[in-house]
């Protein structure tokens, strides 16, 4: 057993199989390995601040960061610079870099796919947002455009009378189809993820004000408010009438638990495919059968919501719609603009 087999606790011969730690030291790119540095203990202060339980009546923070998403910043940023010191050799970079960047992992790197790189652009795209915030360094990343899939055609946006056809296919006469309506309506009508939806308390939901207090992926308490439409309110207002709940139950539960469970976000996925099954039938996959056997995705739901929350699917095709989007992420229920324009580019042509 040797040194390096008891240093890491393995069996003799195991760390043969440990990929040594790299020993790259930077010797072009010394200045934006600086901003690195900087970069990433600003991003460990919201990983901190999400740790932290706030003061009563201090509400939550505005932002908050898990650690994995910082190693992972961490990570992919580090691939970047090594490109920079390895392959660029500047320490200068620019937008013709990062576009060089994106061709070079493309060509190098051939069993990368689209989305792992559009990943590591978007943390570059983050790292420059960054650094031209605390005015340090230009943001050369923000007009270098996501690679998209040839084989992937742009979903379709639903109307708002196909979901309201949608849901007239759903019965009214059980907690179930009465669950189901609201699903399907405020998932539409707040473009909310499943993830919200499944954290989402009954006392999160104000049919007043017409609002929702939820939780989306990202954050460590329930900081975003999003407006809903009055059809969202109404099927929830039936669906809670009829549940009879407590202010502290979960907002959508199981129909087949007492006490009640909160409905997982796959039961939420599975229940909105099988409706949309109902309304778009999936084409056959078969070889020589036409159609691609994908149908609408359960998604769809959420990114025609906000589609029409942003002025709808024609004002967003228009040239250069996208840069005049709200940067607030609340105006749009989403923790930032970077992940509404990621939806909205799946159904532009």
């Amino acid at each position: 057993m040797t040194d390096r087999d008891r240093r890491h606790g393995n069996d003799p011969g195991d760390a043969r199989l440990i990929r040594p730690a790299s020993t790259w030291q930077v010797t072009t790119a010394v200045w934006q390995n600086a901003l690195a540095e900087d970069w990433y203990s600003a991003l460990a202060q919201l990983v901190l601040a999400g740790r932290q339980h706030p003061r009563p009546g201090a509400g939550a923070p505005e932002r908050t960061m898990s650690v994995t998403t910082w190693h992972t910043y961490k990570r992919t940023l580090r691939l970047w610079l090594r490109y920079l010191d390895a392959e660029a050799r500047t320490d200068d970079p620019s937008t013709h870099t990062v576009i060089a960047y994106r061709t070079w992992l493309r060509t190098t790197r051939p069993h990368l796919s689209i989305s792992t790189i559009n990943n590591r652009l978007d943390t570059i795209q983050a790292f420059y947002r960054w650094t031209a915030a605390v005015e340090r360094f230009p943001d050369i990343a923000a007009s270098v455009t996501a690679i998209t899939d040839p084989r992937s055609a742009p979903l379709e946006v639903l109307a708002i009378e196909d979901v309201r056809a949608l849901v007239d296919r759903i019965d009214d006469r059980s907690v179930r189809d009465l669950r189901n309506r609201a699903l399907i309506w405020l998932l539409f009508g707040g473009a909310l993820e499943t993830i919200s939806l499944h954290r989402a308390n009954v006392a999160d939901l104000d049919c007043a004000r017409r609002t929702l207090r939820h939780q989306p992926r990202g954050y460590h308490f329930p900081a975003v408010v999003t407006d809903i439409p009055q059809e969202a309110v109404a099927a929830m207002t039936r669906y809670l009438a009829r549940r009879e709940p407590d202010v502290d139950e979960p907002l959508f539960t199981s129909t087949r638990h007492v006490p009640p469970q909160r409905l997982s976000t796959l039961s939420m996925r599975l229940t909105v495919r099988r409706i949309l099954d109902v309304a778009h039938p999936r084409q056959s996959a078969r070889p020589g059968a036409h159609g691609d056997g994908r149908g609408i995705p359960p998604s769809a739901l959420r990114i025609a919501g906000l589609c029409h929350r942003l002025g709808g699917p024609q004002r967003l095709a228009l040239p250069g719609a996208l840069d005049r989007l709200p940067i607030t992420s609340q105006g749009v229920g989403y923790r930032s603009i970077r992940a509404a324009h990621n939806l909205i580019k799946r159904c532009l042509p």
